[in-house]
C-alpha cells in the first residue's frame, strides 16, 4: 500500500486508557492500598492558610478526594491549588501580618516523592489487557504502522505493553509525563506547569524541574501536521499551555487549504461541554471561530447516537492515511 502525505498527530489522555477499560484513573489509585497505606490521619484543613504548616500530601489529597461527592480527583490540579494557595505570615520586625505564598515543608517534600513512587507501583501492577473492540484500541490499529503518524501520550502506560505480542505496536510515540519503570520508580512526572506563582520551595512540583523531564516538541508537531486527534484529553488548566498557541491560531481566518482537521474523542456531553468551555475560556470567548476556521468535530464514545458518526470518522481516516 502506498503512503499518502497526510500527517496525523494523536494526543491521548487518561480518557483513552479508560476507554480501553484500564483502571488508571487517579481515583483508582487513591482507593488502592498503594495510597491508603501511607495515610497518617494527622491533617488539619483549618491550618492550610498557615505559612509553615507541614503535612503528609497523601492526607491532603484524601481530604480533597472525600470533599468531592462524585469521588473523583485530579491530583495535578490539587497539587497546583496547594502550591498557589495564599497564607498569612508574621513579620517579626514590624509585628504585622502579611499575605504570601506558603512554604513546602519536609513532610510535604518527602511524601510528594513517595507519591510518585507509589503511583508508579500501582500503575505498573494493573491488568493491561485492553478492550479490543473499544474506540481507543480500534483507532490505535488504524494508525499503527503509519510512518507519517505521531502519537503523544499524557499517560504513563506503555502502548507497547497494552498491545502486547498479539498486536505489536509499530508507531513511534512520546510520553510527556514519563513512563512506568520497574527499576526507576521515580521516573514519572507529576505536577504542574511553569507559569504559576509559588514559593521557591514548591518548584520541585513543576514538571520541567523534575529529573525525567525533556522537551515534548508538541508545538512543532502541531505546526507540521494536517490533522490532530485528541482522545480522552481534557485540556485542563495543567496541560492547556501545551496547546494554547495552536488553538489561538485556529481562531484566525486562513486559507482553506491550510486548515487543520481537529477531532476530539470524549466520553459524553458533559465532557464535550468541558472541552468547549476550556477553549472558550482560553481564547477570548471565540469558540465559534474554531468551527469557522478549522474542520472541528466531536465524537462521544459513551453516547450511542454517535456510533455511526464514529464509524464514519474511522472509515474516512483510513482513506486519508492510505491510498490503495
Amino acid at each position: 500500500m502506498k503512503e499518502t502525505g497526510h500527517k496525523v498527530l494523536l494526543l491521548i489522555g487518561n480518557g483513552f486508557d479508560c476507554d480501553l477499560g484500564l483502571d488508571t484513573k487517579y481515583s483508582d489509585f487513591v482507593e488502592s492500598k498503594y495510597f491508603t497505606n501511607h495515610l497518617t490521619g494527622d491533617f488539619n484543613a483549618c491550618k492550610l492558610d498557615e505559612y509553615d504548616y507541614d503535612f503528609n500530601i497523601f492526607d491532603y489529597l484524601k481530604y480533597k478526594y472525600n470533599k468531592n461527592r462524585q469521588k473523583w480527583i485530579d491530583i495535578e490540579h490539587e497539587l497546583a491549588e496547594l502550591a498557589t494557595r495564599k497564607s498569612k505570615a508574621h513579620d517579626r520586625q514590624t509585628g504585622k501580618m502579611f499575605e504570601t505564598y506558603p512554604i513546602m515543608g519536609d513532610k510535604q517534600k518527602e511524601s510528594f516523592e513517595l507519591l510518585k513512587i507509589k503511583l508508579n507501583e500501582y500503575l505498573y501492577q494493573i491488568d493491561l489487557n485492553p478492550q479490543r473492540d473499544s474506540c481507543a484500541y480500534r483507532l490505535l490499529q488504524i494508525i499503527n504502522g503509519n510512518k507519517l503518524a505521531k502519537i503523544v501520550s499524557f499517560n504513563y502506560t506503555s502502548l507497547n505493553l497494552i498491545c502486547g505480542a498479539r498486536d505489536k505496536f509499530n508507531t513511534n510515540y512520546y510520553h510527556v509525563h514519563g513512563m512506568l519503570s520497574d527499576n526507576d520508580p521515580s521516573s514519572i512526572i507529576l505536577g504542574f506547569q511553569d507559569d504559576l506563582d509559588i514559593d521557591k520551595s514548591y518548584c520541585r512540583m513543576i514538571k520541567s524541574h523534575q529529573p525525567s523531564y525533556y522537551a515534548s516538541h508538541i508545538p512543532d508537531y502541531l505546526e507540521d501536521i494536517n490533522e490532530v486527534i485528541f482522545f480522552g484529553l481534557s485540556l485542563g488548566d495543567v496541560d492547556y499551555p501545551y496547546f494554547s498557541d495552536f488553538f489561538k491560531n485556529q481562531c484566525v481566518k486562513n486559507d482553506k487549504k491550510h486548515r487543520k482537521i481537529i477531532s476530539f474523542f470524549t466520553y459524553n456531553e458533559d465532557s464535550r461541554q468541558d472541552i468547549l468551555y476550556q477553549l472558550r475560556l482560553m481564547n477570548d470567548k471565540k469558540t465559534r471561530y474554531f468551527f469557522e476556521y478549522s474542520d472541528l468535530a466531536f465524537y462521544r464514545t459513551g453516547i450511542s447516537s454517535d456510533k455511526d458518526k464514529i464509524e464514519g470518522f474511522f472509515d474516512d481516516l483510513k482513506k486519508r492515511l492510505w491510498v490503495p
